[in-house]
């Protein structure tokens, strides 16, 4: 294999790899997508509300972990006779400043009901807002132009190789 063919081929199975990464990225961007309009929702009681402090990546100017917040409302629901409970209010669990979180903490009462959204495959994953985060759409793009990548340079890669084999039939 020459130096050059080499190269592209390091260069396909980076790509490919970033491709795999950035389908991942959005494939939690799909998932949103799959509650706002897939969902059911149930009533719930609210059990605790408070604000739960959080370590996650961030994306900003510096990268790297940073502290936020999330409202931690506790509550419990019923499907098909069975009991459930969580305190998952949405889907992407990212959190934000403190005073956004104490907001919509605040807005809740402990013992009220409320409704609650989940998966009718899987009665024990739910969220309590069909809200679909600012950066959903940005992390669908992600994760379509990822999968992009991926199918390009998954083919590019398997015609590289099938293409010596034509080349010598040829002959």
């Amino acid at each position: 294999m020459t130096p050059k063919a080499k190269c592209i081929s390091y260069w396909l199975i980076l790509t490919l790899i970033g491709g795999v990464l950035l389908a991942q990225m959005g494939g939690s961007a799909i998932r949103v997508v799959k509650i706002h309009f897939f969902f059911n929702a149930v009533r719930a009681k609210l059990i605790d509300v408070s604000v739960a402090e959080i370590q996650q990546f961030s994306f900003g100017e510096h990268g790297g972990m940073e502290t936020a917040f999330v409202p931690k409302i506790t509550y419990e629901y019923e499907v098909a006779g069975r009991q459930y409970s969580s305190s998952r209010y949405c889907f992407t669990g990212r959190g934000a400043d403190r005073l956004w979180a104490e907001k919509v903490a605040n807005s809740y009462v402990k013992g009220y009901d409320i409704h609650v959204l989940y998966d009718p495959g899987d009665p024990g994953y739910s969220v309590m807002t069909r809200d679909v985060p600012k950066d959903a759409r940005g992390q669908i793009v992600v994760g379509v132009i990822g999968g992009l990548f991926c199918l390009v340079s998954a083919g590019i890669f398997l015609w590289r190789l099938r293409r010596p084999a034509a080349e010598i039939h040829e002959t």
